[in-house]
């Protein structure tokens, strides 16, 4: 049996036969991270890197007109902090810590001013914002909560337990992988209480619902026609919110139950199971020590604020995911450039595999472009071979893509996207972006605000340093500035894959420390129990942290959540009994968020009837009108308006907006109140329904699809749906009909054919 350089082990059985088993490479030595060698900066940077981390830490602690440190908090963890020292002076060392050696070349400077950095920042004026996290550090989430109740005072319990016993917890990495799986159980704990693992309903969270069920019904197109909303309209929101993600992962659970029933057990295993177990095979990649690897995991649980808002609150869980894909893309470029010789097939396939599912949201062209610059920064470490295979998986990732990436140009849907920006000064910018910065690292785990952001600079490799710690910089600049150039951009969520980023650096950052308290020699030395009291400070923020993080599924923090609501089952159940199958229904005003807190985007699919609105996603103000019959049908009377009910098949109408209410109200003529639920008042037009403007018959229609039967054969038929170039059919002659007002519908010529099927193929 013999070991090869390239890390396999050849294994050689009678007669010449040989087997390969690959194993993995060698662990981080701690004595050669501190190696002068190894982790000193080059001599132009130490003034830059201070300049930053500075900049940086002045930001995020300073909040408000009050004093800069926290009274209550700072005098607390300070005495906690000298108690303990003076404890752990005294105390005896526990048995077998004799054999432990001191690690050589220790260099203090950076530990010690990291961990200063971390005892400050959790005592600043920061702690006074509802937004810093941990959530409930200063300021209580309950009005009535009692002093215990408060996040550093359980910070200090905690780190009490941990110091007096630091070696039989921490030598070894059981405790962190026991503290993950804990955590996370009790996430899926507090998510049961809150939901039943029913469907989340707030925000985008139906909107991504009924995605989930067009891109089951259209995969493996990435675009097409959804006639169940706005008599007909082509289908792009795939691509653009994501969906394409987590839809291939998510595509064999949609065959087998329905979308709604498996949305919240999908939040539940890709963000508490897939996403941390991504972290710790992240610092594995990089060839991170075990303990390093559960503490990923735990950060991971719990990064930043925006994490939650954007995942539970908002709903925007496919982007999400897509994003948090630059966690281990990073690390697994960083494998292929500094750790390989020689490209690996599986380092290959997963690169690929990360990769499609990262770019297959377009925002995460915005993450691309500074990961791009990193790479191109560290890739003269790349051999000719490695550049080859490199290019060729870059072309083969562009091929698979490239019908992705087709999508909003062929619909002519990316011009809202381009639109420039309303100027301002430059301190404006500034300005702005400065205090958004400061609201985002706030908001971050300080572990990884601290360990990750700063120290990613300094004490660790130099390849490290230059790789991990400028692409989690340029991230969180563009966190706070990116909206300054491009508001509808939203890069402010940018925070998010910048944490993720970050906890690379920041995990071997704390498993650093807990290493050098374990290797420190027995003798009782003040500086020695100083060291091990602020690193068990350091593990009990962290632990603290993950545990708020748990707790945040319980849909009571900042990123509520909740079910479906009574009013809007009511609502439902209502349509479903009384709306004709061959009437529409319509959403008069703005829906927003007024039909049980979400979009109404999901309610054809839970009704089964088609429906129309102008905001049933969450479309941006700058592509859609949120007002609705549209503005050439709402200013000039009410004949005019009961035209586009009539010409769009409109059967009843819905809305929570008093205004509308007594338009209907006044019209009797025309509209008759039927029924009530809350606030929300149901209308039901005077007129018989039916899908054909000109001619008779049935329609059925379906994503991609729309099956005419007529009565008898007629020479001339116009049917009540969006024309939309890409539709053909083998049974009639298609054209265009103009209907006026901007209306342009489906005519057919079918001859003497009576069944057509109408084809939509963009």
């Amino acid at each position: 049996m013999l070991m090869n350089y390239s890390g396999y082990i050849n294994i050689h059985f009678p007669p010449c036969r040989t087997f390969c088993i690959a194993v993995p490479p060698p662990l981080f030595h701690y004595t050669a991270m501190d190696d002068p060698t190894s982790c000193q900066p080059p001599p132009r940077l130490p003034w830059l890197t201070l300049g930053i981390g500075l900049a940086l830490f002045a930001l995020a602690t300073r909040y408000g007109a009050g004093p800069w440190l926290e009274p209550a908090v700072a005098t607390a963890g300070l005495l906690t902090l000298a108690a303990l020292t003076l404890l752990l002076r005294y105390l005896p060392a526990w048995p077998g810590a004799e054999q432990s050696a001191p690690s050589r070349h220790l260099r203090r400077l950076p530990e010690a001013l990291l961990l200063a950095f971390l005892l400050l920042y959790a005592a600043s004026s920061a702690v006074t914002d509802n937004w810093f996290f941990p959530t409930g550090w200063k300021i209580p989430l309950l009005e009535h909560a009692k002093w215990r109740d408060l996040g550093y005072v359980r910070c200090l319990f905690a780190t009490v337990g941990l110091a007096l016993f630091f070696r039989p917890l921490l030598r070894t990495p059981r405790a962190m992988a026991l503290a993950w799986i804990g955590l996370t159980g009790l996430a899926l704990l507090h998510l049961h209480r809150a939901t039943g693992f029913q469907m989340i309903y707030r925000v985008d969270s139906p909107a991504f619902v009924y995605r989930f069920w067009t891109f089951q019904r259209l995969f493996p197109r990435p675009d097409g026609f959804d006639p169940h909303w706005n008599a007909g309209m082509p289908v792009t929101a795939l691509v653009a919110s994501g969906v394409w993600s987590v839809g291939l992962w998510l595509l064999p659970f949609l065959h087998w139950f329905p979308a709604e029933q498996i949305y919240t057990p999908f939040l539940a295993v890709f963000f508490l199971g897939i996403l941390p177990l991504l972290a710790w095979a992240s610092l594995a990649w990089i060839a991170a020590p075990p303990r390093a690897r559960w503490i990923a995991a735990l950060l991971t649980l719990a990064p930043t604020q925006r994490y939650w808002v954007h995942l539970l609150h908002y709903g925007t869980a496919p982007a999400l995911f897509a994003m948090s894909m630059a966690m281990p893309l990073s690390a697994l470029a960083y494998r292929y450039i500094h750790l390989e010789n020689r490209p690996r097939p599986a380092t290959l396939l997963l690169l690929l595999l990360f990769g499609f599912t990262f770019l297959s949201w377009p925002g995460s062209l915005i993450i691309a472009a500074p990961l791009l610059l990193v790479l191109l920064a560290n890739a003269r470490h790349l051999t000719p071979r490695q550049w080859a295979w490199a290019l060729g998986l870059a072309l083969l990732l562009f091929l698979l893509l490239l019908p992705l990436a087709l999508v909003p140009f062929r619909h002519a849907t990316i011009g809202g996207f381009m639109s420039v920006t309303a100027r301002k000064t430059l301190f404006e910018h500034l300005r702005g972006g400065w205090a958004l910065l400061g609201h985002n690292l706030r908001g971050t785990n300080p572990i990884i605000l601290i360990f990750g952001f700063l120290g990613g600079f300094i004490g660790l490799p130099r390849s490290i340093r230059r790789y991990f710690a400028p692409l989690a910089l340029l991230l969180l600049l563009m966190s706070g500035w990116g909206e300054e150039v491009k508001k509808i951009l939203q890069t402010e969520r940018l925070i998010i894959p910048a944490a993720l980023v970050a906890i690379i650096p920041a995990s071997l950052w704390l498993d650093r420390l807990i290493q050098h308290s374990l290797d420190a020699p027995p003798r009782r030395q003040t500086r020695h129990a100083l060291r091990r009291a602020a690193t068990a400070w350091a593990v009990a923020l962290l632990l603290t942290g993950a545990y708020q993080g748990a707790k945040t599924w319980n849909g009571k923090g900042l990123g509520p959540f909740q079910t479906m609501p009574d009013a809007t089952r009511q609502l439902i159940h209502w349509l479903a009994d009384n709306v004709p199958s061959n009437g529409r229904v319509l959403f008069a005003g703005r829906a927003v968020h007024g039909y049980g807190g979400a979009k109404a985007a999901a309610l054809p699919h839970f009704t089964g009837r088609e429906m129309m609105a102008a905001d049933f996603y969450g479309f941006s103000p700058q592509i859609v009108e949120y007002q609705y019959p549209p503005r050439q049908f709402r200013y000039d009377g009410p004949d005019v308006l009961y035209s586009f009910m009539d010409l769009h098949n409109v059967t009843h109408i819905v809305t929570w907006h008093d205004d509308w209410k007594d338009v209907f109200r006044r019209t009797t003529n025309y509209y008759r109140p039927v029924h009530e639920i809350g606030r929300t008042a149901i209308f039901e037009t005077r007129r018989q329904p039916s899908w054909f403007l000109e001619g008779h018959g049935d329609v059925q229609a379906d994503f991609n699809r729309i099956q005419v039967t007529l009565d008898a054969p007629q020479d001339r038929v116009v049917i009540k749906y969006n024309w939309l170039p890409g539709f053909t059919s083998p049974h009639a002659k298609l054209h265009p009909h103009d209907a006026g007002r901007d209306i342009t519908f489906i005519g057919l010529e079918p001859g003497t054919n009576r069944h057509i099927t109408i084809h939509y193929r963009p």
